[in-house]
């Protein structure tokens, strides 16, 4: 049996508990941080059905944009000071607790800006990253994606996985188990194949407009609808059925 062998993935921990990050021939991927110094395995979470790990760093906001803060948080301070040594004159104590109040929404707005702009999100894809510190690199340059072997995205043992071009993954499209089982029932309850250049409605395509906005699979809709991909892609990038809009695109578009 295959030992399992651990290696370290460097990664950037800007601004986080982390310390570093492991992963396995197994497909498995270990994190350190304060809590667990000694190394905790856990499963991540899945991003379009492939196992990964997504984690949020923390970078040194922009010089402007600080310096914007900082200033808006030492005015705010000097108005807070006012308020209390103007507590009892009202004139100046209702003037100073109104640009308190307003100096109090800017630096919430600022703070918020700053804090968005630190953020950065990392995605340790775990395939990826089994394939890349334990299988051999491939001679052809075209072979740049990873496959499992047994079209099992949850099963990233370094055995099931493999190297492989474009051409190569298109060619096993039509291998997996799902669309065999598809066509299988198809054959078995003799339900007749859509045509494959099926004309689209404009049902059709607000349909398919609404399903993308849901961030359906171009796959599962040019399926359903018996067209091929492109044509699923062309009304997702707008190169046709432009004169079909949703309700609340043309709603945005009177808004602008």
């Amino acid at each position: 049996m295959t030992k399992e062998i651990w290696v370290e993935h460097p990664t950037d921990t800007e601004g986080t508990s982390f310390t570093k990050f492991e992963i396995s021939n197994f497909g498995r991927l270990k994190i350190y941080n304060h809590l667990s110094p000694n190394g905790r395995i856990t499963e991540g979470t899945l991003v379009r059905g492939v196992p990964s790990y997504i984690y949020k760093i923390y970078r040194p906001a922009p010089e402007r944009d600080q310096q914007k803060l900082d200033e808006a948080v030492e005015k705010y301070q000097e108005a807070r000071r006012m308020v209390t040594k103007f507590r009892y004159q009202p004139l100046k104590l209702a003037h100073y607790k109104k640009e308190r109040d307003k100096l109090k929404e800017k630096k919430k707005k600022l703070t918020q800006k700053v804090a968005k702009k630190r953020e950065h999100s990392v995605v340790l894809i775990i395939h990826r990253l089994v394939a890349e510190y334990f299988l051999e690199k491939p001679a052809e340059k075209d072979k740049i994606f990873v496959i499992h072997k047994d079209f099992d995205k949850k099963n990233n043992h370094v055995d099931n996985l493999a190297w492989a071009s474009q051409d190569e993954i298109s060619a096993r499209h039509s291998q997996q188990p799902k669309l065999l089982l598809h066509k299988f029932k198809r054959q078995l309850y003799n339900i007749p194949q859509p045509p494959r250049n099926m004309k689209l409605s404009e049902n059709d395509v607000l349909y398919i407009k609404k399903r993308l906005k849901k961030d359906d699979k171009i796959e599962k809709l040019a399926q359903r609808f018996g067209v091929a991909h492109s044509t699923i892609k062309n009304i997702r990038d707008g190169k046709t059925w432009k004169n079909v809009k949703l309700v609340e695109d043309l709603l945005d578009e009177r808004e602008k």
